[in-house]
């Protein structure tokens, strides 16, 4: 262990991601015991995401130099099977808009200009709610720019294009459902997925698809999304109108809406 920071807001943080230049490193966390003392309230509003600037010196320990408040308003909510559920999983895109895994209110939220905000955008904008999530928990940003979120209610993992707000693709990575799946995150050289097994007590491998970098999302000078398509229909397998991550020309992971 190099550093440990504390205090400053950070109160229960649940999940993390980081956005790392070399010499500076921006990290981003949820925190759900805001407001909560020995399980009372039961539910209360105040969970936040936090941004932690951090300065790299050499060999050095890191140096905190500023913590904001991205996000707050998120519900937090104990729970008898996880002790508490609040806002948890968060993945940066590459347009600087930070997706967080909205548990409670079964969402995924979107807070933009995450890298530089100075202000809190409250809840954040809503980009995909309810269909097939399930208390989504752990997230990842795919290849293609696409939102992956695992279901704390049942098996399944959830493919999102936040640029169109749909919901494109999702898949059971575990037949034995709630409870099952937490943690998640995009392998080495965007091969596919590593997920957080708690039934099995064990972190498992799941390939994406071959072709998923092929299109991706990228931000206009006005942050808007825009969709920049490098191959045709007839050379991936879509979804609508989507590119999808997880479903495979061959092999691995196939899903879709059944």
């Amino acid at each position: 262990m190099r550093e440990t920071f504390s205090g400053h807001g950070i109160n229960g943080p649940w999940d993390m991601t980081a956005d790392d230049d070399g010499e500076s490193v921006d990290l981003f966390l949820t925190n759900v015991l805001n407001g909560i003392v020995g399980g009372v309230p039961a539910t209360t509003n105040q969970g936040t995401v936090l941004r932690l600037e951090l300065k790299i010196e050499g060999s050095k320990p890191p140096t905190l130099r500023k913590i904001t408040t991205i996000g707050s308003g998120f519900t937090e909510k104990t729970d008898p099977n996880a002790l508490i559920i609040g806002p948890t999983g968060v993945g940066l895109g590459k347009d600087g808009t930070l997706y967080v895994a909205d548990t409670v209110a079964n969402r995924i939220a979107a807070i933009p200009d995450a890298d530089d905000r100075k202000t809190s955008a409250g809840t954040g904008r809503t980009i995909t709610q309810n269909g097939h999530l399930s208390g989504p928990l752990g997230l990842a940003i795919a290849p293609n720019g696409n939102v992956l979120t695992v279901n704390g209610g049942d098996g399944n993992i959830v493919e999102t294009n936040p640029c169109q707000k749909t919901q494109v693709a999702f898949r059971t990575l575990d037949d034995l459902g709630a409870g099952a799946l937490f943690g998640l995150a995009i392998a080495p050289e965007n091969l596919g997925v590593y997920f957080v097994d708690d039934t099995n007590k064990q972190a498992r491998p799941a390939p994406l698809s071959r072709g998923s970098d092929h299109e991706h999302v990228r931000a206009d000078h006005r942050g808007r999304c825009a969709r920049a398509a490098q191959t045709s229909a007839t050379r991936h397998r879509r979804v609508g109108d989507y590119s999808s991550a997880l479903l495979m020309r061959r092999g691995g992971i196939r899903g879709g809406f059944r």
